[in-house]
């Protein structure tokens, strides 16, 4: 958790060397301006995931070993629809 908040004040100390490009600095500045809006989706979207992972575990964490426990079922609800399409 603290390496996240690291990463996350090391990117927005990032942001203020983007002031050299005209470009840059407006991306600069649009994401300064949503962080707001992001922090409120991250945790809606938090919820929502957690909700439906909990759901899963609850329906068929008798039934199938991949929804067993709560870790396994949050596992198996984000990767297994991301990758379940893929060749690898």
């Amino acid at each position: 958790m603290i390496e996240l908040y690291d990463l996350g004040v090391s990117v927005s100390q990032l942001f203020k060397y983007f002031e050299f490009n005209q470009s840059m600095s407006v991306l600069a500045m649009s994401i300064n301006r949503s962080t707001r809006d992001l922090i409120y989706f991250s945790i809606m979207f938090s919820v929502v995931f957690l909700a439906f992972a909990q759901f899963s575990y609850i329906i068929f964490g008798t039934h199938m070993q991949d929804f067993s426990t709560f870790g396994d079922s949050v596992y198996a609800a984000s990767f297994s629809a991301i990758l379940q399409y893929s060749t690898i």
